[in-house]
């Protein structure tokens, strides 16, 4: 018995690297397991609140 398939709307197909200190590592480790989340699922949150609140980064890179 396997899991259910992914609706294809939902499926994840884009990757992005990151390079982090060890110290900014060790802190982001830290509260993502606070949050009881995955590293990667602890940056997606706090990206999707950022961008949710309409003033997050959008358009400061330039």
């Amino acid at each position: 018995m396997g899991r259910p398939p992914i609706d294809p709307k939902d499926l994840r197909g884009r990757r992005v690297t990151l390079r982090f200190t060890t110290a900014e590592f060790r802190q982001l480790a830290r509260d993502a397991k606070l949050a009881g989340v995955a590293v990667g699922e602890f940056l997606r949150q706090c990206w999707r609140k950022e961008h949710d609140r309409g003033d997050g980064c959008e358009n400061e890179i330039r």
